[in-house]
């Protein structure tokens, strides 16, 4: 943590960490548009589909097992 100029205290660690996740985390949902459940998932977390940070991709087809 020195080279990138930081304090060698737990704070600073944490606070690095914290950091490091909120640039570098990433999440993926996968949901079926099928019936009612997307329609409510989103009204009931909106910022799943309203974010800046947030990318909808909707594919053509599903795969069935």
């Amino acid at each position: 943590m020195e080279k990138q100029g930081l304090l060698a205290t737990k704070e600073a660690a944490w606070a690095y960490y914290i950091q490091k996740c909120r640039n570098n985390l990433h999440v993926v949902i996968a949901m079926s548009p099928v019936g009612e459940t997307l329609r409510t998932r989103c009204r009931n977390f909106p910022g799943m589909v309203g974010a800046e940070e947030c990318a909808c991709v909707l594919t053509r087809g599903w795969a069935c097992y």
